[in-house]
């Protein structure tokens, strides 16, 4: 806001100079200033109630916990929200932010539980190509009776880090939902991206955790547990993606639940997932992952064991004869799975460990790897091989990451190992 208005007319010059107001970047909620009366604030750069005129980019500071009472005001300008590990509660009736077009929200240190969208409204909602950043944050118990339990944005570009979602849930999505658009392949609106983000049981008639529409989707470190698509023709127990592209990196998706795609359902658009873990995901088909008419399913160093198919595979990929796609198998280990393996149209495989030898699994049988190793604060869920596994040193170094899931460097030995963890002898025998 101009803090003064100059006017020029005839050669005269008039100016007015701006009240007394007191500007400031920090607004925060101590002696009277509310929550609502912040965001007013910063969205007009004018004093409101007991809160100081906004400057531009803001940051509301919260000094306690806070029980909603009634909506919000949207936010219209650049807006942060700094928690220090304070709640928000909905009390189960009432939605968090609706973010206007171009708006900025950044969420730092807050805890968000029991909020409610209702009437085409999410916990938060960005109308249009808005900014949403989340870090440090936890989101429980939030629901929606639309789209996106926790987030339902238009184009919007949402980040988040170092964040829990758990047992929140919605009718598509349990917690975000990004309806993207690519106007050609260098300008794509509506991308997610997430880093060290632990999703738990949170559930959707379909797409459990995510669902995106075009746009981009990128994980890495985060963990996906136990979420459902509850609904009996549901998909993606984590995550639906319908002509979006997806990479996944360092992951791990273990006990997620659907009709299709335990893990993860793809409708075309392009896929790809290097060293992740899918294991005990259950699903009638494609266990871990069902792809229809997905141009490029690509798994490099990607361990899928251990989930359980009705019918068809870990790994369902399928579609139209011209419209199938190839499964992209490198240096991964498939095996272990009830109700098959892998069922592919077209695939290609280089060195990767088929159990039933699907898929043009030349390297079968038992590949002896151990229990699952359950995640913690600091990793993601993971499945080692056992010592004199087959799968040691048996990768194709042309397609070796350069670290495994746990951020380990490649190789730990002659050459890499096969599937996403490398083999760590014991300490006496190194």
């Amino acid at each position: 806001m101009k803090k003064q208005l100059v006017i020029v007319a005839c050669g005269l010059i008039v100016i007015f100079l701006s009240s007394h107001i007191v500007y400031a970047e920090d607004i925060v909620l101590a002696d009277g200033c509310t929550l609502a009366d912040a965001i007013a604030a910063a969205n007009n750069d004018a004093a409101v109630g007991a809160c100081p005129a906004g400057d531009g980019a803001d940051t509301i500071r919260l000094t306690g916990d806070i029980v909603l009472q009634a909506a919000l005001p949207f936010i219209d300008s650049d807006i942060t929200i700094a928690g220090a590990g304070y709640t928000i509660d909905g009390a189960g009736k009432h939605h968090l932010f609706v973010i206007s077009i171009y708006g900025y929200l950044r969420i730092h240190q807050l805890n968000v539980f029991n909020c409610l969208g209702e009437q085409g409204f999410s916990t938060i909602t960005g109308l249009y190509r808005v900014y949403i950043t989340i870090d440090d944050s936890t989101f429980r118990g939030n629901s929606s009776s639309d789209k996106g339990g926790v987030i339902n944005a238009s184009q919007g570009t949402i980040i988040i880090r170092n964040s829990i979602f758990e047992n929140n849930s919605a009718k598509f999505a349990g917690v975000i939902f990004n309806e993207g658009t690519s106007l050609r392949p260098s300008e794509v609106y509506g991308t997610i991206e997430i880093s060290n983000v632990t999703f738990e049981n949170n559930q959707a008639y379909s797409a459990g955790v995510i669902g995106i529409f075009d746009g981009k989707l990128r994980i890495e470190d985060s963990s996906f547990t136990g979420n459902v698509a509850y609904g009996e023709g549901g998909n993606g127990g984590a995550i639906v993606n319908t002509f979006g592209n997806i990479n996944i990196k360092s992951s791990s998706f273990t006990d997620n639940e659907a009709a299709r795609g335990g893990a993860i359902h793809s409708l075309d658009g392009e896929v790809s997932v290097s060293d992740t873990t899918f294991a005990n995901n259950q699903a009638i088909d494609g266990s871990a992952i069902y792809a229809y008419a997905v141009p490029s399913l690509t798994l490099r160093h990607v361990s899928m064991v251990n989930n359980v198919a009705e019918e068809d595979g870990a790994i369902l990929s399928k579609g139209d004869p011209e419209f199938a796609g190839i499964l992209h198998l490198h240096n991964s280990i498939v095996a272990g799975n009830i109700g098959g393996d892998c069922v592919a149209a077209a695939h290609e495989n280089i060195s990767s460990w088929v159990g039933d030898g699907s898929c043009g699994g030349a390297l079968e049988g038992d590949p002896m790897f151990g229990e699952m190793v359950a995640g913690a604060d600091d990793f993601t869920a993971y499945v080692p091989p056992l010592q004199n596994s087959p799968l040691i040193d048996s990768a194709d170094p042309k397609y070796c990451t350069e670290t495994v899931q746990l951020g380990v460097a490649r190789p730990q030995g002659m050459t890499c190992d096969i599937g996403a963890i490398e083999f760590a002898p014991p300490a006496d025998d190194a």
